[in-house]
Parts: structure tokens; sequence; C-alpha cells
């Protein structure tokens, strides 16, 4: 693992990545709701969510197993109401990281689809590490003045399983349960101290062309979504072109047309 700090930079968080990977060409995507697309596109924005929203319930502990050996030992030799405030602790400070999450993937998943867009009436955005990180306009900060306050931010490629040393302490916004590998995921995490109570979530303002390289339309949209989506596009000012229609369900039409031009042949189709 490779931990590196600049001061006007993010940290790169380096974990599980294969040396022989040009990781920072690789590309990402991430699957939105028309509704949440729509929002990136207002406001310029993109969504930071809390760690300690998400669905493995794990997320942000550090080193879970030896966690829970620890607290075992803190009830076998100290008071209950001791071991329930370390417990309390480890748990809180996952409110103070918020994280917007990718899939490093050249090409689209039907899973992802599924689990984060919309079948019919989604999108997925296709960007590359570098771009994504070009695109970010995120303030960091560190003060000791009246009160110490403190913003950061990292990235890195997911330790599934718990499998990197820790040794750092933000290191606990990159592990994520093994039953999620198939995510593949890319994140940036927002490190922010202090975290007003209830915070679920960050804005942080964006480029959107430095953003985007394409705009895939979900597997089953239809030509009334596909309209939609390309007016909006065009009432942000963006190029259509941006525009590209998914693999994953084409049509037997489309498959034969691919074919003929994989062959240089006019087709009638």
């Amino acid at each position: 693992m490779d931990y590196t700090y600049y001061n006007n930079n993010s940290t790169n968080i380096n974990l599980t990545i294969d040396k022989k990977m040009e990781v920072r060409n690789n590309t990402l995507l991430k699957y939105y709701k028309f509704e949440y697309f729509e929002k990136l596109l207002n406001t310029k924005t993109l969504y930071f969510r809390s760690i300690a929203k998400f669905k493995d319930k794990y997320e942000g502990i550090a080193q879970f197993h030896s966690f829970k050996k620890f607290i075992t030992r803190c009830k076998n030799n100290v008071s209950s109401d001791y071991a329930q405030n370390v417990a309390s602790n480890f748990l809180n400070r996952r409110n103070e990281y918020f994280a917007s999450c990718w899939t490093v993937n050249n090409s689209e998943s039907y899973m992802m689809w599924k689990a984060y867009s919309d079948i019919e009436e989604g999108l997925a955005i296709v960007t590359t590490m570098n771009d994504l990180l070009d695109s970010l306009k995120i303030e960091t900060y560190e003060s000791n003045k009246d009160i110490f306050e403190i913003q950061k931010f990292f990235h890195g490629i997911l330790d599934y399983g718990y499998k990197s040393n820790w040794d750092s302490d933000h290191i606990i916004a990159f592990g994520k349960n093994v039953f999620f590998q198939d995510e593949n995921e890319f994140r940036i995490v927002i490190y922010k101290h202090p975290i007003e109570k209830e915070t679920i979530s960050l804005s942080i303002d964006i480029d959107i062309n430095k953003l985007i390289n394409k705009i895939i339309l979900a597997p089953q949209s239809s030509p009334q979504f596909q309209i939609k989506v390309r007016k909006l596009l065009t009432t942000k000012n963006l190029n259509t072109d941006l525009l590209k229609r998914s693999k994953l369900m084409s049509d037997e039409t489309e498959i034969i047309k691919e074919y003929y031009q994989s062959l240089n042949i006019e087709n009638k189709l």
C-alpha cells in the first residue's frame, strides 16, 4: 500500500492495486437514476454520502476482527460502560468520512444497472480517474485557531476483506466487506472534523465538462426517454454527442448492423 500526502492535493491511498495497471487512466463508471443525474447537472456538485449510512454496516470499522477482540477483552477486564464507550467512539468516527463511489470497469455491468440505477430510465457517466480528480473543486484546510478544524480528501481502490496493513487512520474509509467485491469500487473520500450532528452528505463543486467523457443510456431506455435526456443536455449546453446507447441489450437488428460494419459491408437493414 502506498500512502502519500500532499499539502494542496489529494492523498492517494493505493489499495490492492495491480502494479501493472495504469490506474489513473482507468475507466470509471457511475450509475444514476435520472432525477439524480439531473440534480448533478443543475447544481454542478458531486454528492458525497456519509460512509456510516452505506449498506455495508462494517463500513469505516478498521480491522473489524481486531476491533471485536479488543471489545471482548474490554468486557472481560473493565466495566461495561467503558467497553460501550470504546465501541461508540469506533462507530462515531465513521460520521466524519464522506464518499463518492465509482466502478472501475471498461464495460457496463447489468448488476450495477439494477442496483444503483434504473434499467429503463437511468444513465451511467463514464470518465477516468484523472478526469474525475481534475474536475473536483475541493477546499482542503487545517486550522488550530478557535476550534480545531480539518478537511482533507483521499482517493483509492477499496480493500475487500480488510487484507491490507492499516498504517493510516484514514484507511478506515477504504475497507469493505468481501461480499461487495463485484462492485470493484474506486472512491474519493472527504474527511471533515468537526462535523455537525446528523450530517449525512456533502455536496462538492465540480466541473461537469471535465468530468463527463460520455453518458450511457439505460439498456431498456425508450425513445421518449432518450429525447428527454437530449433536451436536458441541450439546456445545459452539453454536447449531445456524449450520449451513447447501452450495448447490454442490443436487438437483433443492431447486432447484425454491427456485424456488417465490422466486415465493411453495406447492409440493407
